[in-house]
């Protein structure tokens, strides 16, 4: 009877100990997947960030483009008027 009580008891301290150790395996296991998920957040974060960077100078190249656009069809119409103006006096000249 005591050796059935001793292999009962050796049996239950062995799978106690085998869950012990999985269930520390598995925090650490836990602990290094949170770490490196938090390394690849931070490096979305900056790709983000330098992402958001590129566009706020894409936007601007485009808002400065549009003026130029503005301005260079402003000057066209003046420069159009100009030239009718100045063919207009020739023509009352000649």
């Amino acid at each position: 009877m005591e050796t059935i009580i001793a292999t009962i008891l050796g049996s239950v301290i062995s799978g106690a100990v085998a869950v012990i150790v999985c269930v520390i395996n598995s925090k650490s296991q836990h602990d290094m997947l949170l770490s490196e998920l938090d390394k690849h957040s931070e490096l979305n974060s900056q790709k983000i960030d330098e992402l958001e960077q590129k566009v706020e100078k894409h936007n601007s190249v485009i808002e400065r483009t549009f003026r130029l656009e503005e301005h260079t069809n402003l000057c066209e119409t003046r420069f159009s008027y100009l030239s009718e103006r100045l063919d207009k006096l020739e023509d009352e000249k000649s």
